[in-house]
């Protein structure tokens, strides 16, 4: 069975979307009562073995760490610690390098992942370890994470802005592993559509590297995922 890694859960919604495309899901979030949350909501999911919680920060080293959590926005968590800490709180979790988790687990076909601020420490840890997927999403705040993707041998590339991404593939159609076509609503807090379900073009790393400078002439203003396939 294909394999989904959602390295940063949330609140479960891309979780949602990779089972009901026909993925096993192993999902990474931080976050304890988030995951308690997932394990509720994915109860059948969890009995089926379909889907794996696991309650880890994604570090460069294992051992435990500050997490801190936004008081209004669940979706905002990090090991960066906030400059002002006015509106967050802070618990510790425990880390592990991605490539523990991906090692110790299935073979990955997909990864997504969304860490705010530890995304090259994934990154680096997937190379390190040669456990790179087929695809993967990776949220980007430099073209170092593009960069990175190159490196890795990635050669095809798309930049999506996650803003707009959310509005634009609310009613949206996508394509299950069976080849099945069904209607799926994305949510505001959805990462949205990978792969053939994500319409447009893809471009080369030469291109992609272009578009990163011209990302919010092109893309308009936002944050912004870059997706890659081999």
């Amino acid at each position: 069975m294909p394999i989904a890694y959602d390295i940063g859960m949330h609140n479960g919604d891309d979780t949602h979307y990779y089972l009901s495309k026909g993925y096993d899901v192993v999902s990474v979030e931080a976050n304890s009562a988030l995951c308690q949350a997932a394990a509720e909501r994915f109860a059948s999911e969890v009995s089926n073995k379909r889907l794996t919680i696991l309650n880890f920060a994604i570090s460069d080293k294992r051992g435990e760490i500050d997490f801190y959590h936004h008081k209004q926005e669940s979706e905002w968590g990090t090991i960066v610690k906030p400059e002002d800490m006015s509106e967050w709180t802070m618990s510790p979790v425990k880390t592990a390098p991605l490539s523990d988790i991906v090692l110790a687990g299935p073979e990955a076909d997909f990864i997504k992942i969304d860490i705010e601020g530890a995304d090259f420490f994934a990154l680096d840890s997937l190379q390190a370890a040669n456990r790179m997927p087929k695809s993967i999403v990776c949220e980007a705040h430099s073209l170092k994470i593009l960069c990175k993707l190159i490196v890795m041998d990635y050669k095809r590339f798309r930049i999506v802005n996650g803003k707009s991404a959310r509005k634009a593939y609310r009613k949206h159609k996508i394509t299950t592993l069976a080849g099945d076509r069904m209607p799926f609503r994305f949510s505001s807090h959805s990462s949205g559509p990978v792969g053939s379900d994500l319409p447009g073009e893809w471009y080369s790393a030469e291109q992609a590297a272009h578009l990163w400078g011209a990302r919010a002439l092109m893309y308009g203003h936002g944050w912004f995922d870059i997706h890659a396939e081999r």
